[in-house]
């Protein structure tokens, strides 16, 4: 799968002439194992993906884009192996509220945040009413 995710990802930057930088790709895959490409931009992902990144590797994305541009980019040197994951509130996922509210409980919560105590049902990203971020040395678990 991750052969077919790579290749589909290739296909698409090729044909947009995209030849170096970061891209931003959202991909689906059906039932069947086929892969598709939904968006593609040339933008680092959203969401907290640059601090997850950094939490589970050590590498800092943004300054190697910085350092891409100056054509300064050096490989990637990833002082970290570890699980990093962000988990949002919504009324889908009110169990997140608990975690919010007893993180300082939690090494692994390495920031948190409720901004809003109404929980909506998540249609898009401004009905999030919080997160938290972790990063462990061990596959965590969450959830209802």
């Amino acid at each position: 799968m991750q052969a077919k995710i790579i290749a589909e990802a290739a296909k698409t930057l090729n044909a947009l002439n995209f030849n170096y930088g970061t891209s931003n790709i959202d991909i689906k895959i059906n039932e069947k194992g086929e892969v598709f490409i939904i968006e593609c931009n040339a933008r680092l992902g959203g969401d907290n993906t640059p601090e997850i990144v950094r939490l589970s590797t050590g590498w800092d994305i943004q300054e190697a884009l910085i350092k891409l541009a100056l054509n300064q980019f050096e490989e990637p040197i990833l002082t970290e192996n570890k699980y990093a994951g962000i988990y949002y509130l919504s009324k889908e996922t009110e169990w997140v509220k608990k975690v919010i509210e007893n993180k300082a409980n939690d090494p692994d919560i390495v920031a948190a945040e409720m901004w809003d105590d109404e929980l909506r049902y998540c249609q898009e990203s401004d009905d999030r009413s919080g997160y938290f971020i972790y990063q462990s040395d061990k596959k965590r678990r969450w959830g209802s």
